[in-house]
């Protein structure tokens, strides 16, 4: 990221890493340059440390929409890792979370060993959950509960929620990733 359009920004994040301001224009910039993953990272770590500040809310539900368009995935299950302040992980999951689950199995297990404490899986991109998906969330979540972690669940459809339902699946489900803020241990 030597001489690119968002070297200015991420230098005032690296100087100061607890300014609001310094991670919101990040994501601004980065939402202008149609840098998705950027600005979505850098926004939801804005609301982390301002949660007050209405402004945000708006523009990750924006940047978040834009970022799961550009994936286009179809049916495609696939994940994004967003490491956050608070020993907080953020997963943004996408399309049909069925069979492929390994590759996220390992990740969320590598958090819980390196003491995160807060496992947040947004289902805003997941269109469907049937295969390993429900035995999977139930295996996370016994492994949270070994390691005294939180695991939380975000925007869950009324059909996903059904699905974990009938299989008796019970995980804390929030509306939105401030509510979740709110929620951390």
């Amino acid at each position: 990221m030597n001489d690119t359009p968002l070297k200015t920004y991420v230098e005032a994040v690296r100087e100061n890493t607890s300014s609001f301001n310094a991670w919101f224009q990040l994501g601004d910039k980065a939402a202008e340059l149609e840098e998705w993953r950027v600005a979505v990272s850098s926004f939801i770590t804005a609301l982390k440390m301002d949660p007050s500040r209405d402004d945000i809310h708006e523009k990750i539900y924006s940047v978040r929409q834009s970022y799961i368009e550009q994936l286009n995935l179809g049916s495609q299950f696939k994940f994004d890792l967003l490491k956050l302040p608070g020993k907080t992980a953020y997963f943004l999951l996408f399309g049909v979370m069925n069979m492929e689950l390994e590759p996220l199995t390992q990740n969320v297990y590598q958090l819980y060993e390196k003491g995160f404490s807060n496992i947040l899986l947004d289902f805003t991109g997941v269109t469907y959950i049937s295969g390993l998906g429900p035995s999977s969330l139930r295996k996370w979540k016994n492994k949270a509960e070994e390691n005294q972690a939180k695991l939380l669940l975000i925007n869950v459809s009324e059909q996903i929620n059904s699905t974990l339902q009938l299989k008796k699946i019970d995980i804390p489900q929030v509306s939105g990733i401030l509510e979740a803020f709110q929620t951390e241990t």
